[in-house]
């Protein structure tokens, strides 16, 4: 390791990635013994920095950001470009079954000696074995592998540990001959946007160590937000201790299409998006809240992923809510989903319906919009908002 980099490891952002071990309990034992495998890997001792754990400090990961769209907008051109050159010659990236291409995995092999290093012989040789991993029951657990075919064939292939808040590219590999179509941008990119379809619990997607790597192959991670960051290993979710009184009841609305606006009691229903509405609004939060909160306020909304929804009466907010765009603090939810949160109505207002009113307001505004899927929360020992949330429309619960 370089003076620079160990200078580089102090301002490391730091990155939490829960592997959800308890998750595992209603899957095949396989995954629940991947994932204390992997733990362990990741906490034991650098092979050549014996004071620090293996994928604590310069661990390469992309913090997912909120859909595939703003994921695809932040890559470096060259990416986007190759991506696109691979789409228009021909290749399309798809999940398979290992065992059924071991012909075409031998020849990825075997197509070059020398990949960032020489290969283990057995890897030279096209030793090629079948797997015995046994299909996942969970989208929190997983170990896929996805390929890049042209014409049939298999030319690039990776296979991914998903695990909790992971997806981990582990082996990853591609045909030097087909390498400048692009077809391995295609692959790490098009993988991106199946973990926004089929693993909605996956918040970080990494691949394999910084610092141990040369300075092309860390451009190169660099191209696909594969920065290094300080990771904090969680095997599993800490248990919180609650009565059955506390238990979470969490609620999904999916339609059809767009909703129909309803009467509204008094009041000015109000929606921040974008910074139009914040300049809009502002001095009513300030009036409100203060300017503090107020400032709080719009930079919530300028993130891009919550928007803020109520009602205003004499200019002053009375009641409001955040509607967050595919994400949730306490349950996995899909990237395309809305998350109702946070509701709030001033004492002085309550029991005149402007919770659920407003909630439904709220959903038609993003109905509008083409979302269809809407998720909200309460406890079970608070029963007048579980009345709220079902008059607001929700009547479907699931289990977290």
């Amino acid at each position: 390791m370089r003076i620079h980099d160990l200078i580089d490891i102090y301002h490391l952002p730091p990155a939490s990635i829960n592997l959800m071990l308890e998750k595992t309990a209603q899957n095949d034992p396989f995954y629940a013994q991947v994932v204390k495998s992997y733990y362990a890997e990741a906490r034991s001792r650098h092979p050549k920095l014996f004071f620090v754990e293996k994928y604590k400090y310069g661990f390469s990961l992309c913090k997912m950001p909120v859909d595939f769209e703003t994921y695809f907008s932040l890559l470096e051109s060259p990416a986007r470009g190759n991506h696109r050159k691979a789409l228009r010659l021909g290749y399309e990236m798809k999940r398979f079954d290992f065992n059924t291409r071991l012909e075409d995995i031998r020849e990825i092999w075997q197509s070059t000696p020398v990949r960032q290093g020489t290969l283990p012989l057995e890897i030279r040789e096209g030793r090629v074995r079948p797997i015995t991993h046994p299909p996942s029951q969970s989208p929190y657990h997983d170990y896929p592998y996805f390929g890049v075919f042209k014409d049939g064939k298999l030319l690039a292939y990776a296979g991914c540990l998903v695990a909790g808040d992971l997806c981990n590219l582990a082996d990853f590999y591609g045909h030097d001959r087909y390498l400048n179509d692009g077809i391995v941008p295609l692959l790490i990119i098009e993988i991106a946007r199946e973990l926004y379809t089929s693993y909605p619990a996956v918040k970080i997607y990494s691949y394999g160590t910084y610092f141990g790597a040369s300075e092309s192959m860390r451009r190169f991670k660099r191209k696909f937000l594969f920065y290094p960051h300080k990771a904090n290993w969680i095997l599993s979710t800490p248990l919180r201790p609650a009565s059955p009184e506390q238990e979470r009841l969490i609620y999904r609305m999916d339609v059809p299409g767009p909703l129909t606006p309803k009467v509204l009691p008094e009041g000015a229903f109000i929606v921040a998006a974008k910074l139009r509405s914040i300049a809009a609004h502002f001095l009513i939060w300030v009036k409100t809240w203060g300017w503090k909160e107020a400032l709080k306020t719009s930079l919530k909304v300028l993130s891009g992923s919550r928007i803020l929804f109520g009602v205003i009466r004499g200019k002053r907010v009375v009641q409001f809510g955040w509607l967050n765009l595919g994400k949730c603090r306490t349950y996995p939810v899909e990237r395309d989903a809305i998350v109702v949160e946070t509701l709030w109505t001033d004492p002085q207002h309550r029991g005149q319906g402007l919770a659920s009113a407003t909630i439904h307001h709220g959903l038609v505004f993003l109905s509008q919009r083409g979302y269809r899927r809407f998720y909200v929360d309460t406890i079970l020992a608070n029963r007048a908002s579980q009345r709220m949330i079902e008059k607001a429309g929700f009547s479907e619960r699931v289990a977290c």
